[in-house]
């Protein structure tokens, strides 16, 4: 009995148990960090490859042609700034029905309103509610996937490298000290991972210092998508190898 006191580690012999100790911690990080980055982190890449095919020239398209300055007298640099500035999507400019910019501001507010309406539906009617929530699940990773990369590049890149760092620790930090929300913390930094990915890969972009460029966007969409076909094994491996340690 003494031998096996240890519920998990043989410490009546001090090598084995800091052995024991070594190779439970490793399973630990393993089980609780490494395998869920890697099961998660296997779509994003895909994920981002899917939404520049379906988003990527409406996300990308310029904002409508701004109200024409006085030609009175001869264009100056300071006009061509503010034209510049307009056509980034500031106040001078207008949204013509129709347009590119139209249509994404359409993309923007179907999507919400979609997300909201299933969601409170499916609060309210007990029959197909896994089916509600899908639904409003979907419209509402749609909508975080096109609005937020718009919103980066639009607005925050615009922001230097030290303030972007700045507001991203911030808002994880928001996430994950706030007890109403730090259920759902890891999933928001999901969100704003996928979320840089799609920025990357529909403005072609530099995220942290990463420059986008095809060879690499497309052998990391190779090795990742290889990763997807591994996570059904990845998965069941997580689940035993605890058990396989206490055996």
């Amino acid at each position: 009995m003494r031998e096996n006191a240890g519920l998990m580690c043989n410490w009546r012999r001090p090598v084995y148990g800091i052995l024991d100790t070594m190779i439970l911690i490793s399973l630990m990080l393993l089980v609780s960090v490494i395998m869920p980055c890697i099961v998660w982190g296997s779509y994003i890449f895909p994920v981002a490859y899917a939404v520049d095919f379906i988003f990527g020239n409406l996300l990308r398209a310029h904002d409508d042609e701004c109200d024409e300055i006085p030609t009175a007298r001869p264009p100056t640099e300071r006009d061509a700034n503010i034209t510049s500035q307009a056509i980034r999507g500031r106040p001078p400019c207008k949204f013509i029905k129709g347009s590119d910019a139209y249509r994404r501001i359409i993309l923007f507010v179907s999507l919400a309103v979609l997300f909201v309406t299933f969601y409170l539906v499916a609060k309210k009617v007990k029959k197909y509610r896994d089916e509600l929530y899908f639904i409003s699940a979907f419209c509402g990773i749609t909508l975080a996937f096109t609005l937020i990369p718009y919103f980066i590049y639009y607005f925050f890149d615009r922001i230097p490298f030290w303030a972007q760092l700045l507001v991203l620790v911030f808002s994880i930090v928001v996430w994950l000290f706030f007890p109403v929300l730090r259920g759902r913390s890891s999933f928001v930094v999901v969100i704003y991972l996928y979320s840089y990915a799609v920025y990357w890969k529909v403005y072609e972009a530099s995220v942290f210092g990463v420059e986008y460029s095809d060879y690499l966007f497309y052998r990391l969409l190779l090795g990742f998508a290889i990763v997807l076909w591994l996570v059904p094994a990845l998965g069941a491996l997580q689940q035993r190898l605890v058990h396989l340690f206490n055996r």
